[in-house]
């Protein structure tokens, strides 16, 4: 996160703590909303409540996945493509995203090995919640408390 590209403000900032409750608890409920509708598809469309090791390791993906596609909505105040994310940044996520996958599709002790289309469903659920979902959610709420 150090060596991240985002855009500084123009103005010195001022630590309103109320503020940045406000904005992460209403994107806090958003995640865990979020995870409850991708644990509801694992269980009842990939049938993972038969087999508590393989549901063990879809929560792994819905939660390592969200909070790593997470990292591009909080980096900036505005829509997250505002700004490019630094390379080392991008590469990292990139590579904790390939080696949590192929962990969870090839399993280790502890986290029983799940089907791909599992994995690649919980990407694309947690793109589209983190990136499209959370985003809007976190600009109009932002909008809202700076128009106060």
């Amino acid at each position: 996160m150090s060596t991240d590209h985002v855009r500084w403000s123009k103005n010195p900032d001022r630590w309103d703590v109320n503020w940045l409750v406000k904005v992460s608890m209403v994107l806090g409920i958003a995640v865990v909303l979020e995870s409850l509708v991708i644990a509801y598809f694992g269980v009842n469309y990939f049938g993972l409540l038969g087999n508590l090791s393989k549901l063990h390791t879809f929560g792994f993906d819905i939660l390592l996945l969200s909070g790593m596609f997470t990292i591009f909505v909080v980096r900036e105040r505005g829509h997250f493509w505002k700004s490019r994310p630094s390379n080392v940044l991008l590469v990292a996520i990139i590579a904790d995203i390939i080696l949590s996958s192929t962990i969870s599709i090839t399993g280790i002790p502890g986290l029983a090995p799940i089907p791909a289309i599992d994995v690649l469903s919980v990407i694309g659920f947690s793109v589209i919640f983190s990136l499209i979902v959370n985003d809007f959610i976190k600009v109009i709420t932002l909008k809202r408390l700076t128009s106060k």
